[in-house]
Protein backbone atom coordinates (compact mmCIF):
# COMPACT_ATOMS: atom_id res chain seq x y z
CA UNK A 1 0.00 0.00 0.00
CA UNK A 2 1.27 3.53 -0.82
CA UNK A 3 0.23 6.81 0.59
CA UNK A 4 -0.46 9.20 -2.36
CA UNK A 5 -1.24 12.76 -1.63
CA UNK A 6 -1.91 15.22 -4.57
CA UNK A 7 0.20 17.73 -2.24
CA UNK A 8 2.95 15.73 -1.91
CA UNK A 9 4.75 15.18 -5.56
CA UNK A 10 7.41 12.63 -3.80
CA UNK A 11 4.25 10.01 -3.21
CA UNK A 12 3.18 9.94 -7.07
CA UNK A 13 7.13 9.51 -7.87
CA UNK A 14 6.89 6.33 -5.27
CA UNK A 15 3.84 5.02 -6.65
CA UNK A 16 5.41 5.42 -10.21
CA UNK A 17 8.35 3.69 -9.02
CA UNK A 18 6.80 0.62 -7.20
CA UNK A 19 4.49 0.07 -10.36
CA UNK A 20 7.67 0.00 -13.02
CA UNK A 21 9.74 -2.53 -10.42
CA UNK A 22 6.09 -4.43 -10.49
CA UNK A 23 5.83 -4.14 -14.23
CA UNK A 24 9.63 -5.33 -14.52
CA UNK A 25 8.98 -8.82 -12.63
CA UNK A 26 7.39 -11.55 -14.61
CA UNK A 27 3.95 -11.05 -15.02
CA UNK A 28 2.60 -14.46 -15.56
CA UNK A 29 -1.01 -14.98 -16.61
CA UNK A 30 -3.06 -18.06 -14.57
CA UNK A 31 -3.81 -20.04 -17.93
CA UNK A 32 -5.55 -22.21 -15.25
CA UNK A 33 -8.35 -20.37 -14.57
CA UNK A 34 -11.72 -19.20 -17.47
CA UNK A 35 -12.15 -15.97 -18.77
CA UNK A 36 -14.03 -13.67 -17.09
CA UNK A 37 -14.17 -9.60 -17.67
CA UNK A 38 -16.98 -7.83 -15.96
CA UNK A 39 -18.43 -5.06 -18.19
CA UNK A 40 -17.57 -1.23 -16.87
CA UNK A 41 -18.58 -0.11 -20.57
CA UNK A 42 -20.87 -0.31 -23.41
CA UNK A 43 -20.84 1.53 -26.62
CA UNK A 44 -20.55 1.33 -30.50
CA UNK A 45 -18.61 1.75 -33.09
CA UNK A 46 -20.07 2.39 -36.67
CA UNK A 47 -19.42 -0.95 -38.93
CA UNK A 48 -18.55 -2.87 -36.22
CA UNK A 49 -21.54 -3.23 -33.58
CA UNK A 50 -21.05 -3.42 -30.10
CA UNK A 51 -18.00 -2.92 -28.12
CA UNK A 52 -17.71 -4.13 -24.40
CA UNK A 53 -14.62 -2.78 -22.19
CA UNK A 54 -13.26 -4.10 -19.01
CA UNK A 55 -10.47 -5.43 -17.07
CA UNK A 56 -9.97 -9.52 -17.31
CA UNK A 57 -10.13 -11.08 -13.55
CA UNK A 58 -9.26 -14.47 -14.91
CA UNK A 59 -8.31 -16.52 -17.28
CA UNK A 60 -7.69 -15.69 -21.29
CA UNK A 61 -9.46 -15.25 -24.65
CA UNK A 62 -8.66 -14.74 -28.03
CA UNK A 63 -9.89 -13.17 -31.02
CA UNK A 64 -12.57 -15.54 -32.79
CA UNK A 65 -13.63 -17.15 -29.56
CA UNK A 66 -17.54 -17.95 -28.31
CA UNK A 67 -18.26 -16.30 -25.09
CA UNK A 68 -21.28 -15.46 -23.40
CA UNK A 69 -22.65 -12.66 -21.58
CA UNK A 70 -24.33 -13.10 -17.96
CA UNK A 71 -26.79 -13.19 -16.67
CA UNK A 72 -28.21 -12.98 -20.17
CA UNK A 73 -26.54 -15.63 -21.39
CA UNK A 74 -26.17 -14.07 -24.98
CA UNK A 75 -23.40 -16.03 -27.12
CA UNK A 76 -21.23 -14.45 -29.27
CA UNK A 77 -17.99 -14.63 -31.04
CA UNK A 78 -15.70 -12.06 -30.62
CA UNK A 79 -14.61 -10.51 -33.87
CA UNK A 80 -11.55 -8.40 -32.56
CA UNK A 81 -9.81 -7.49 -29.36
CA UNK A 82 -7.97 -4.00 -28.23
CA UNK A 83 -5.77 -3.53 -25.19
CA UNK A 84 -5.39 0.44 -24.63
CA UNK A 85 -6.04 1.07 -27.83
CA UNK A 86 -3.85 -1.35 -29.46
CA UNK A 87 -5.41 -4.34 -31.70
CA UNK A 88 -4.52 -7.92 -29.97
CA UNK A 89 -4.98 -11.06 -30.40
CA UNK A 90 -5.63 -11.95 -26.76
CA UNK A 91 -6.09 -10.80 -23.41
CA UNK A 92 -5.43 -12.43 -20.12
CA UNK A 93 -5.86 -11.68 -16.53
CA UNK A 94 -5.27 -8.39 -15.19
CA UNK A 95 -5.19 -6.50 -18.31
CA UNK A 96 -8.01 -4.30 -19.49
CA UNK A 97 -9.98 -5.68 -22.99
CA UNK A 98 -12.02 -3.98 -25.20
CA UNK A 99 -14.25 -7.01 -27.09
CA UNK A 100 -15.42 -6.52 -30.37
CA UNK A 101 -18.73 -8.47 -30.16
CA UNK A 102 -21.40 -7.98 -33.28
CA UNK A 103 -24.17 -10.49 -32.50
CA UNK A 104 -25.17 -8.68 -28.92
CA UNK A 105 -27.31 -5.64 -29.39
CA UNK A 106 -26.04 -2.57 -27.22
CA UNK A 107 -29.27 -2.25 -25.54
CA UNK A 108 -28.94 -6.23 -24.44
CA UNK A 109 -26.05 -5.74 -22.03
CA UNK A 110 -24.97 -2.64 -19.94
CA UNK A 111 -22.37 -2.00 -16.89
CA UNK A 112 -22.45 -5.09 -14.17
CA UNK A 113 -22.69 -7.66 -16.41
CA UNK A 114 -19.26 -10.68 -16.96
CA UNK A 115 -18.12 -11.48 -19.91
CA UNK A 116 -17.07 -15.11 -19.81
CA UNK A 117 -16.40 -18.32 -21.23
CA UNK A 118 -19.31 -20.36 -22.34
CA UNK A 119 -21.00 -22.55 -19.37
CA UNK A 120 -17.80 -21.48 -16.91
CA UNK A 121 -20.11 -19.09 -14.40
CA UNK A 122 -23.61 -18.59 -13.54
CA UNK A 123 -25.41 -15.92 -11.89
CA UNK A 124 -26.94 -16.26 -8.65
CA UNK A 125 -29.41 -14.45 -6.00
CA UNK A 126 -27.41 -15.72 -2.95
CA UNK A 127 -23.60 -15.94 -1.81
CA UNK A 128 -22.07 -17.24 0.94
CA UNK A 129 -19.00 -14.54 2.15
CA UNK A 130 -17.01 -14.12 5.07
CA UNK A 131 -17.70 -9.71 6.09
CA UNK A 132 -16.15 -7.34 7.73
CA UNK A 133 -17.01 -4.11 9.10
CA UNK A 134 -14.97 -1.09 9.48
CA UNK A 135 -13.90 -0.12 12.34
CA UNK A 136 -15.22 3.55 11.89
CA UNK A 137 -18.98 3.07 11.10
CA UNK A 138 -20.77 6.02 10.25
CA UNK A 139 -23.41 7.38 13.19
CA UNK A 140 -26.64 6.39 11.43
CA UNK A 141 -25.18 3.00 11.06
CA UNK A 142 -23.53 1.93 14.49
CA UNK A 143 -23.79 -1.32 14.19
CA UNK A 144 -24.96 -3.93 11.31
CA UNK A 145 -28.16 -5.58 12.45
CA UNK A 146 -29.11 -9.40 10.54
CA UNK A 147 -31.42 -9.06 7.51
CA UNK A 148 -30.14 -5.12 7.04
CA UNK A 149 -30.78 -4.49 3.29
CA UNK A 150 -27.89 -3.36 1.62
CA UNK A 151 -26.20 -2.33 -1.70
CA UNK A 152 -23.48 -5.31 -3.01
CA UNK A 153 -21.14 -4.39 -5.42
CA UNK A 154 -19.16 -7.28 -6.79
CA UNK A 155 -16.93 -6.91 -10.30
CA UNK A 156 -18.61 -3.80 -11.56
CA UNK A 157 -22.16 -5.20 -10.67
CA UNK A 158 -23.99 -3.29 -8.09
CA UNK A 159 -27.17 -5.56 -6.43
CA UNK A 160 -29.66 -4.41 -3.67
CA UNK A 161 -30.57 -7.29 -1.43
CA UNK A 162 -29.91 -8.36 2.42
CA UNK A 163 -27.54 -9.61 4.50
CA UNK A 164 -28.42 -12.96 7.14
CA UNK A 165 -25.25 -13.31 9.66
CA UNK A 166 -25.38 -16.75 10.52
CA UNK A 167 -24.06 -17.01 14.00
CA UNK A 168 -25.18 -13.79 15.32
CA UNK A 169 -27.75 -11.08 15.00
CA UNK A 170 -25.67 -8.06 14.73
CA UNK A 171 -22.09 -7.06 14.46
CA UNK A 172 -20.09 -4.70 15.81
CA UNK A 173 -17.69 -2.26 13.96
CA UNK A 174 -13.86 -3.99 13.30
CA UNK A 175 -15.57 -7.16 13.37
CA UNK A 176 -15.24 -10.29 10.87
CA UNK A 177 -18.21 -12.94 10.91
CA UNK A 178 -19.46 -15.43 8.64
CA UNK A 179 -22.90 -14.34 6.38
CA UNK A 180 -25.32 -14.94 3.56
CA UNK A 181 -25.88 -12.45 0.92
CA UNK A 182 -29.50 -12.30 -0.91
CA UNK A 183 -30.30 -10.34 -3.59
CA UNK A 184 -32.86 -8.78 -5.64
CA UNK A 185 -31.19 -9.20 -8.83
CA UNK A 186 -28.29 -11.94 -9.73
CA UNK A 187 -25.21 -11.19 -10.07
CA UNK A 188 -22.20 -13.12 -11.75
CA UNK A 189 -19.39 -14.29 -8.91
CA UNK A 190 -16.53 -16.96 -8.20
CA UNK A 191 -15.15 -18.26 -4.86
CA UNK A 192 -12.52 -15.68 -3.48
CA UNK A 193 -13.88 -12.25 -5.32
CA UNK A 194 -13.95 -9.33 -3.83
CA UNK A 195 -16.79 -7.41 -2.70
CA UNK A 196 -17.78 -4.11 -1.08
CA UNK A 197 -21.18 -3.45 1.20
CA UNK A 198 -22.73 -0.43 1.04
CA UNK A 199 -25.89 1.05 3.24
CA UNK A 200 -29.25 1.00 0.96
CA UNK A 201 -29.89 5.02 2.42
CA UNK A 202 -28.32 7.20 2.54
CA UNK A 203 -25.50 5.85 1.22
CA UNK A 204 -22.20 4.67 3.39
CA UNK A 205 -19.64 2.13 2.79
CA UNK A 206 -19.88 -0.05 5.77
CA UNK A 207 -17.44 -3.13 4.86
CA UNK A 208 -16.53 -6.00 2.16
CA UNK A 209 -15.02 -9.03 2.04
CA UNK A 210 -14.59 -12.26 0.27
CA UNK A 211 -16.94 -14.73 -1.47
CA UNK A 212 -16.73 -18.14 -0.26
CA UNK A 213 -19.02 -20.04 -2.20
CA UNK A 214 -21.29 -18.38 -5.23
CA UNK A 215 -23.91 -21.24 -5.61
CA UNK A 216 -25.17 -22.27 -1.83
CA UNK A 217 -27.97 -23.48 -0.13
CA UNK A 218 -30.55 -21.20 1.85
CA UNK A 219 -29.42 -21.15 5.56
CA UNK A 220 -30.41 -20.77 9.08
CA UNK A 221 -28.21 -19.95 11.68
CA UNK A 222 -26.23 -23.24 12.37
CA UNK A 223 -23.16 -24.29 14.28
CA UNK A 224 -22.08 -26.98 11.13
CA UNK A 225 -22.61 -24.11 8.59
CA UNK A 226 -20.36 -21.69 10.30
CA UNK A 227 -18.02 -24.48 10.61
CA UNK A 228 -18.11 -25.34 7.45
CA UNK A 229 -17.75 -21.61 6.00
CA UNK A 230 -14.89 -21.13 8.26
CA UNK A 231 -12.99 -24.00 6.62
CA UNK A 232 -13.85 -22.48 3.63
CA UNK A 233 -12.50 -19.21 4.17
CA UNK A 234 -8.71 -20.93 5.80
CA UNK A 235 -9.12 -23.38 2.44
CA UNK A 236 -6.07 -24.27 0.02
CA UNK A 237 -6.83 -25.75 -3.71
CA UNK A 238 -7.09 -29.13 -2.70
CA UNK A 239 -9.08 -28.69 0.49
CA UNK A 240 -11.61 -26.74 -1.67
CA UNK A 241 -12.05 -29.99 -4.18
CA UNK A 242 -12.14 -32.50 -1.04
CA UNK A 243 -14.89 -29.86 0.80
CA UNK A 244 -16.89 -30.21 -3.25
CA UNK A 245 -16.39 -33.70 -2.71
CA UNK A 246 -17.72 -34.43 0.88
CA UNK A 247 -20.69 -31.78 0.31
CA UNK A 248 -21.95 -32.22 -2.89
CA UNK A 249 -25.66 -33.89 -4.05
CA UNK A 250 -24.03 -36.47 -5.74
CA UNK A 251 -20.98 -38.60 -3.93
CA UNK A 252 -19.67 -39.47 -7.69
CA UNK A 253 -18.76 -36.01 -9.84
CA UNK A 254 -16.93 -36.05 -13.05
CA UNK A 255 -13.99 -33.50 -12.86
CA UNK A 256 -15.87 -31.49 -15.71
CA UNK A 257 -18.16 -30.57 -12.98
CA UNK A 258 -16.08 -30.22 -10.09
CA UNK A 259 -13.88 -27.70 -12.49
CA UNK A 260 -17.50 -25.40 -13.11
CA UNK A 261 -17.59 -25.25 -9.56
CA UNK A 262 -14.34 -24.01 -9.21
CA UNK A 263 -13.77 -22.27 -11.91
CA UNK A 264 -10.90 -23.96 -13.17
CA UNK A 265 -10.12 -25.95 -16.70
CA UNK A 266 -10.62 -29.38 -16.38
CA UNK A 267 -7.11 -30.43 -17.27
CA UNK A 268 -5.99 -28.33 -14.58
CA UNK A 269 -8.28 -30.20 -11.77
CA UNK A 270 -7.79 -33.71 -13.41
CA UNK A 271 -4.26 -33.41 -12.49
CA UNK A 272 -4.85 -32.10 -8.98
CA UNK A 273 -7.41 -35.02 -8.77
CA UNK A 274 -4.51 -37.57 -10.08
CA UNK A 275 -2.53 -36.08 -6.39
CA UNK A 276 -5.08 -36.74 -4.45
CA UNK A 277 -5.34 -40.68 -5.00
CA UNK A 278 -4.66 -41.18 -1.11
CA UNK A 279 -8.36 -39.38 -0.15
CA UNK A 280 -10.15 -39.43 -3.91
CA UNK A 281 -11.30 -42.49 -6.16
CA UNK A 282 -12.24 -42.93 -9.68
CA UNK A 283 -14.79 -45.00 -11.33
CA UNK A 284 -15.24 -45.62 -15.19
CA UNK A 285 -19.12 -45.52 -16.33
CA UNK A 286 -20.90 -44.95 -19.51
CA UNK A 287 -18.12 -43.64 -21.13
CA UNK A 288 -17.45 -41.33 -18.10
CA UNK A 289 -14.60 -41.06 -15.64
CA UNK A 290 -16.37 -39.87 -12.28
CA UNK A 291 -14.26 -39.23 -8.92
CA UNK A 292 -15.37 -39.59 -5.15
CA UNK A 293 -14.18 -39.02 -2.14
CA UNK A 294 -13.25 -42.41 -0.21
CA UNK A 295 -14.03 -41.78 2.94
CA UNK A 296 -17.90 -40.38 1.90
CA UNK A 297 -18.37 -43.73 0.00
CA UNK A 298 -17.26 -45.97 2.32
CA UNK A 299 -20.07 -43.72 5.46
CA UNK A 300 -22.63 -44.30 1.67
CA UNK A 301 -21.88 -47.77 1.42
CA UNK A 302 -22.15 -48.15 5.07
CA UNK A 303 -25.92 -45.77 5.22
CA UNK A 304 -27.42 -48.38 2.08
CA UNK A 305 -26.25 -51.62 4.23
CA UNK A 306 -27.66 -50.47 6.70
CA UNK A 307 -31.53 -49.72 4.64
CA UNK A 308 -31.02 -53.07 3.00
CA UNK A 309 -31.06 -54.53 6.21
CA UNK A 310 -33.97 -52.58 7.53
CA UNK A 311 -35.83 -53.90 4.54
CA UNK A 312 -34.81 -57.52 5.10
CA UNK A 313 -36.39 -57.06 8.85
CA UNK A 314 -39.12 -55.85 7.56
CA UNK A 315 -39.55 -58.06 4.50
CA UNK A 316 -38.32 -61.39 6.00
CA UNK A 317 -40.11 -63.66 2.58
CA UNK A 318 -38.53 -61.17 0.08
CA UNK A 319 -35.38 -62.05 -1.83
CA UNK A 320 -34.24 -58.72 -1.75
CA UNK A 321 -34.92 -54.79 -1.82
CA UNK A 322 -35.55 -53.36 -5.36
CA UNK A 323 -32.89 -50.81 -6.54
CA UNK A 324 -35.93 -48.29 -7.40
CA UNK A 325 -37.42 -48.78 -4.00
CA UNK A 326 -33.51 -48.58 -2.03
CA UNK A 327 -32.55 -45.83 -4.52
CA UNK A 328 -35.87 -43.54 -2.98
CA UNK A 329 -34.87 -44.82 0.68
CA UNK A 330 -31.40 -43.15 0.05
CA UNK A 331 -32.29 -40.18 -1.51
CA UNK A 332 -35.40 -39.35 -3.67
CA UNK A 333 -33.65 -36.89 -5.70
CA UNK A 334 -31.26 -39.43 -6.55
CA UNK A 335 -31.29 -40.30 -10.43
CA UNK A 336 -31.14 -44.11 -11.07
CA UNK A 337 -27.72 -44.14 -13.12
CA UNK A 338 -25.88 -42.27 -10.04
CA UNK A 339 -27.15 -44.38 -7.44
CA UNK A 340 -26.59 -47.40 -9.82
CA UNK A 341 -23.36 -46.47 -10.11
CA UNK A 342 -22.39 -46.16 -6.57
CA UNK A 343 -24.19 -49.32 -5.39
CA UNK A 344 -21.66 -50.71 -7.83
CA UNK A 345 -18.88 -49.25 -6.24
CA UNK A 346 -19.97 -49.93 -2.31
CA UNK A 347 -21.79 -53.55 -3.40
CA UNK A 348 -18.29 -55.75 -2.53
CA UNK A 349 -16.87 -53.82 0.02
CA UNK A 350 -20.51 -54.02 2.17
CA UNK A 351 -21.51 -57.83 1.38
CA UNK A 352 -24.11 -56.64 -0.73
CA UNK A 353 -25.15 -58.83 -3.83
CA UNK A 354 -27.09 -57.58 -6.79
CA UNK A 355 -29.18 -59.86 -8.58
CA UNK A 356 -30.96 -58.31 -11.44
CA UNK A 357 -33.29 -55.69 -9.88
CA UNK A 358 -32.54 -57.42 -6.69
CA UNK A 359 -30.36 -55.83 -3.82
CA UNK A 360 -29.78 -58.63 -0.79
CA UNK A 361 -27.36 -58.56 2.19
CA UNK A 362 -24.76 -61.58 1.88
CA UNK A 363 -25.91 -62.93 5.62
CA UNK A 364 -29.68 -63.00 3.95
CA UNK A 365 -31.61 -65.55 3.35
CA UNK A 366 -35.92 -65.39 3.10
CA UNK A 367 -36.89 -67.03 6.85
CA UNK A 368 -40.50 -68.97 6.80
CA UNK A 369 -42.26 -69.52 10.35
CA UNK A 370 -44.53 -72.76 11.00
CA UNK A 371 -47.48 -71.08 9.72
CA UNK A 372 -45.87 -69.65 5.97
CA UNK A 373 -43.52 -73.25 5.48
CA UNK A 374 -47.44 -75.11 5.75
CA UNK A 375 -48.64 -72.50 3.42
CA UNK A 376 -46.04 -73.23 1.15
CA UNK A 377 -46.42 -76.96 1.64
CA UNK A 378 -49.93 -76.38 0.78
CA UNK A 379 -49.23 -74.39 -2.82
CA UNK A 380 -47.02 -76.94 -3.74
CA UNK A 381 -49.37 -80.02 -3.37
CA UNK A 382 -52.02 -77.98 -4.90
CA UNK A 383 -49.68 -78.10 -8.19
CA UNK A 384 -48.97 -81.57 -7.92
CA UNK A 385 -52.13 -82.34 -8.06
CA UNK A 386 -53.83 -79.76 -10.84
CA UNK A 387 -50.73 -80.04 -13.06
CA UNK A 388 -51.07 -76.56 -14.39
CA UNK A 389 -53.18 -73.33 -13.02
CA UNK A 390 -53.30 -69.68 -14.29
CA UNK A 391 -52.26 -67.43 -11.70
CA UNK A 392 -55.64 -66.55 -10.57
CA UNK A 393 -56.45 -69.91 -10.88
CA UNK A 394 -53.85 -70.90 -7.74
CA UNK A 395 -54.46 -67.43 -5.81
CA UNK A 396 -57.84 -68.21 -5.46
CA UNK A 397 -57.59 -72.26 -4.33
CA UNK A 398 -54.75 -72.17 -2.21
CA UNK A 399 -56.94 -70.37 0.55
CA UNK A 400 -53.94 -67.58 1.33
CA UNK A 401 -54.32 -64.05 1.00
CA UNK A 402 -53.20 -62.47 -2.44
CA UNK A 403 -50.43 -60.43 -0.39
CA UNK A 404 -49.18 -62.94 1.29
CA UNK A 405 -49.64 -65.41 -1.78
CA UNK A 406 -47.98 -62.70 -3.74
CA UNK A 407 -44.77 -62.73 -1.35
CA UNK A 408 -44.68 -66.50 -1.22
CA UNK A 409 -44.81 -67.31 -5.11
CA UNK A 410 -42.42 -64.77 -5.66
CA UNK A 411 -40.17 -66.57 -3.30
CA UNK A 412 -40.92 -70.26 -4.61
CA UNK A 413 -40.00 -68.95 -7.84
CA UNK A 414 -36.76 -67.66 -7.42
CA UNK A 415 -36.15 -70.56 -5.67
CA UNK A 416 -37.46 -72.92 -8.83
CA UNK A 417 -40.03 -74.60 -6.77
CA UNK A 418 -42.50 -72.81 -9.08
CA UNK A 419 -41.79 -72.72 -12.73
CA UNK A 420 -43.69 -69.63 -14.55
CA UNK A 421 -44.75 -70.93 -18.07
CA UNK A 422 -45.82 -68.32 -20.90
CA UNK A 423 -49.31 -67.46 -20.82
CA UNK A 424 -49.19 -66.71 -17.00
CA UNK A 425 -49.20 -70.71 -16.12
CA UNK A 426 -47.81 -72.37 -13.27
CA UNK A 427 -46.17 -75.30 -12.23
CA UNK A 428 -44.48 -77.69 -9.96
CA UNK A 429 -41.06 -78.08 -11.05
CA UNK A 430 -41.38 -81.74 -10.58
CA UNK A 431 -44.17 -81.63 -13.14
CA UNK A 432 -42.02 -80.22 -15.52
CA UNK A 433 -39.28 -82.06 -14.67
CA UNK A 434 -41.85 -85.24 -15.37
CA UNK A 435 -43.00 -83.97 -18.78
CA UNK A 436 -39.65 -82.57 -20.48
CA UNK A 437 -38.18 -86.42 -19.72
CA UNK A 438 -41.27 -87.94 -21.30
CA UNK A 439 -41.06 -85.31 -23.96
CA UNK A 440 -37.32 -85.84 -24.79
CA UNK A 441 -37.66 -90.08 -24.81
CA UNK A 442 -40.69 -89.30 -27.29
CA UNK A 443 -38.10 -87.00 -29.89
CA UNK A 444 -35.47 -88.71 -28.95
CA UNK A 445 -35.77 -91.61 -32.29
CA UNK A 446 -37.71 -89.34 -34.25
CA UNK A 447 -36.27 -85.97 -36.98
CA UNK A 448 -39.22 -83.79 -35.11
CA UNK A 449 -42.68 -84.23 -34.08
CA UNK A 450 -45.65 -82.01 -34.82
CA UNK A 451 -47.70 -80.60 -32.09
CA UNK A 452 -50.97 -83.05 -32.13
CA UNK A 453 -47.87 -85.46 -32.03
CA UNK A 454 -47.05 -84.32 -28.95
CA UNK A 455 -50.07 -83.80 -27.50
CA UNK A 456 -51.33 -86.87 -27.44
CA UNK A 457 -47.93 -88.67 -26.24
CA UNK A 458 -47.95 -86.49 -23.69
CA UNK A 459 -51.89 -86.32 -23.30
CA UNK A 460 -52.11 -82.66 -22.50
CA UNK A 461 -54.68 -79.96 -23.11
CA UNK A 462 -53.51 -77.50 -25.85
CA UNK A 463 -54.02 -74.69 -23.46
CA UNK A 464 -51.50 -76.36 -21.63
CA UNK A 465 -48.99 -77.91 -24.21
CA UNK A 466 -48.32 -74.61 -25.67
CA UNK A 467 -47.09 -72.61 -22.79
CA UNK A 468 -45.24 -76.10 -21.97
CA UNK A 469 -43.38 -76.19 -25.27
CA UNK A 470 -42.37 -72.60 -25.15
CA UNK A 471 -40.73 -72.73 -21.85
CA UNK A 472 -38.83 -76.13 -23.53
CA UNK A 473 -38.10 -73.82 -26.63
CA UNK A 474 -36.43 -70.79 -24.34
CA UNK A 475 -34.64 -73.50 -22.18
CA UNK A 476 -32.93 -75.09 -24.84
CA UNK A 477 -34.83 -78.41 -24.49
CA UNK A 478 -36.74 -77.46 -27.95
CA UNK A 479 -35.79 -75.99 -31.38
CA UNK A 480 -39.27 -75.08 -33.07
CA UNK A 481 -39.19 -75.85 -36.48
CA UNK A 482 -42.32 -74.26 -37.89
CA UNK A 483 -45.26 -75.88 -35.89
CA UNK A 484 -43.05 -79.39 -35.17
CA UNK A 485 -40.32 -79.83 -32.36
CA UNK A 486 -37.13 -81.10 -32.17
CA UNK A 487 -34.75 -82.00 -29.70
CA UNK A 488 -31.61 -79.59 -29.51
CA UNK A 489 -28.54 -81.48 -30.03
CA UNK A 490 -25.65 -79.55 -28.56
CA UNK A 491 -25.81 -75.48 -27.81
CA UNK A 492 -26.83 -73.49 -30.88
CA UNK A 493 -27.89 -76.43 -32.89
Amino acid sequence: MVAVSRDDPDSIRRLVELIDRMLATDLRVDSTTLFRMPIDRVFTLKGHGTIVTGTVTSGRVKAGEQVEVLPSGLKSRIRSIQSFHHGEQEVGSGQRGALNLPDVEPTATDRGDVVAAPGAFFPSSMLDVRLTLLESMPQAFPRLKHATRIRFYVGTAEAIGRIYLLDAVEMEPGTERPAQVRLEHPVVAARQDRFLLRTFSPLFTIGGGVVLDPHPAKHRRDAHVVEQLTKLSEADPNSLILDLLARGEQPLVTAADLAQKLERRVETLEAQLAGLDADVGSLERRKKRYFYLRQRVAHEGARIRTLVLASHRQNPLSLGVEKASLAALYNPRSDADSFGDLLSLVAKEQGLVLEGSLVRDTSFAPTLDPQTEAQCTGIEALLLREGFLSLGELAQSCGVKRNTFDKLLALMVAQQVVYKLPDSLLAHRRTVGDYESALRAFLAGRERASVGEIKERLNLTRKALIPLLEFFDERGVTVRAGNDRRLRQKPGG
